[in-house]
């Protein structure tokens, strides 16, 4: 939706990879990209958004701190996307929301577009594995009993596509 967005302000975009930053002195110009046809292409810029995820391009690079473990360490994320989940009307239908249960328990419903919801539950790692479920029975579950708010958005859970996780997610990046 982003890309969109941007396209229609006139954004060029290159699909591609970030492969070296452009570096001025103590300043990032911006970075050299690997276009999907092999082409490099300089993508020089004033301000220079790293949104890499996890990966931290900048700090791998060195050019930023270390990434350093947040304090949700001990945490997994659980998550995939769903079809027919119950959404709020009007123009609040594409409105993320966070359900919570307890400390360190919540869930996220994030629309997509407007067929597709990413869902997501967010629990201590030691809790997940106690649980000895499977990531999807675990996902399934969860989603009907963190929240009943969540249960009565998702009366039938419509998988479509794999269950994924991901632990040690929280960092941060000086």
């Amino acid at each position: 939706m982003m890309l969109d967005a941007a396209r229609a302000r006139g954004v060029e975009f290159i699909q591609g990879k970030a492969i070296d930053p452009i570096v001025d002195g103590d300043a990032v110009r911006g970075v050299r990209v690997r276009a999907d046809s092999g082409l490099v292409e300089p993508v020089e810029c004033s301000v220079l958004i790293d949104a890499s995820g996890l990966s931290t391009f900048l700090s791998q690079m060195g050019l930023t701190g270390p990434k350093e473990r947040g304090g949700y360490d001990n945490q997994v994320a659980i998550f995939s996307q769903v079809s027919d989940a119950v959404r709020d009307e009007g123009k609040a239908s594409g409105d993320p929301i966070i359900f919570y249960q307890k400390k360190n328990h919540w869930a996220w419903f994030l629309p997509l577009n407007d067929e597709v919801v990413s869902v997501g539950v967010v629990v201590p790692t030691s809790y997940f594995a106690a649980q000895k479920e499977t990531t999807r029975d675990f996902l399934i579950r969860e989603l009907h009993e963190l929240n009943p708010e969540l249960k009565r958005r998702l009366p039938e859970i419509n998988l479509i596509e794999e269950v994924r996780a991901i632990s040690n997610y929280s960092y941060r990046v000086r």
